[in-house]
């Protein structure tokens, strides 16, 4: 792996048999990416939804307007006490191109990736599970609470914990889901029927569990968890990752649109380090063009591979 000394982006080709250089001066065509994002909402129960810019400070209220939280910038903080009164679920929407952080009622902190939906009670009722529904990508370090079982609901699974951290990938357009968990323990529990000889399964701490939507299998084996986690700490790392897959996550995260004409790269793995605090999407396309030779046009919000 050739590691640049002037970027912290770090990309190489692990393909057999495709391997190129060629010096190109950027076309005109090159022009820089505008990133356009949405905004990131929060829905209350009553239906009300609510802008929050990154930058904001300020309380959290229910419809009768009482405080059940407090927004610090990137992060919302709901009160850990049970609130009489603080009834329904609430729905936080995190655009492409945006990060949020959200510690739930009950202590539990979340992280949520770029383009998730994350719909939770608040607060959570007693003498009940505390179920939590997603879409996306997230984070969780779960509050111990061993008479209330934590439940992240999944399209075709449920991941059930006491109090543990870990990692899950759902996206509705993906064609797998997975969880990665980094300590103590999750039970996944399958909603769909064919998964007959599985429908329970245990994780214990470096286990990957990768879930096939059309296959409806699950296969599980030993990862380095700092792979799927670095995202939480600025960084998006791939190991022998396909190019297609690696252009839907730069996607997500720079909230762009790539359109892959170069056929031959589709199925080619990659292995890069990008910093995401401080490398753009048009460091990452330069970096690209220049030590690879990969050709693209920008055209508005789409980046066509070439």
């Amino acid at each position: 792996m050739k590691k640049l000394s002037y970027a912290a982006v770090l990309i190489m080709f692990l393909g057999l048999g495709y391997f190129f250089y060629q010096k190109q001066a950027i076309d005109q065509n090159k022009t820089r990416v505008v990133v356009d994002n949405k905004a990131i909402t929060l829905e209350k129960a009553n239906g009300i939804v609510r802008v929050l810019s990154d930058s904001l400070e300020g309380f959290i209220t229910d419809e009768d307007g009482n405080v059940i939280g407090k927004q610090n910038g990137k992060e919302l903080v709901y009160n850990t006490a049970i609130l009489p009164g603080a009834t329904g679920y609430n729905i936080l929407k995190i655009p492409y191109g945006k990060q949020f952080s959200v510690q739930l009622s009950d202590g539990t902190k979340v992280r949520l990736n770029a383009g998730s939906r994350l719909k939770y009670p608040v607060p959570f009722a007693k003498g009940k599970e505390r179920r939590i529904f997603l879409e996306g990508e997230a984070y969780f370090d779960v509050a111990h609470d061993a008479e209330h079982p934590f439940v992240v609901t999944l399209n075709n699974l449920n991941v059930k914990v006491l109090g543990t951290a870990f990692n899950v990938s759902d996206y509705r357009e993906d064609r797998v889901s997975e969880v990665v968990l980094v300590r103590g323990s999750v039970r996944l529990q399958f909603v769909d029927d064919s998964v007959a000889r599985n429908k329970e399964m245990m994780l214990t701490p470096g286990d990957q569990a990768i879930y096939s939507k059309s296959g409806h299998t699950v296969k599980t084996k030993k990862v380095n968890t700092d792979l799927y986690t670095s995202w939480i700490n600025g960084l998006m790392v791939f190991r022998d990752i396909p190019f297609e897959i690696m252009l839907k996550k730069l996607e997500r995260h720079y909230n762009v649109v790539f359109r892959n004409n170069n056929q031959k790269l589709a199925n080619e793995k990659f292995s890069a380090t990008i910093d995401l605090e401080n490398d753009d999407i048009n460091t990452v396309l330069e970096y690209f063009n220049k030590i690879y030779g990969i050709d693209y046009i920008i055209r508005n919000n789409e980046i066509i591979i070439n």
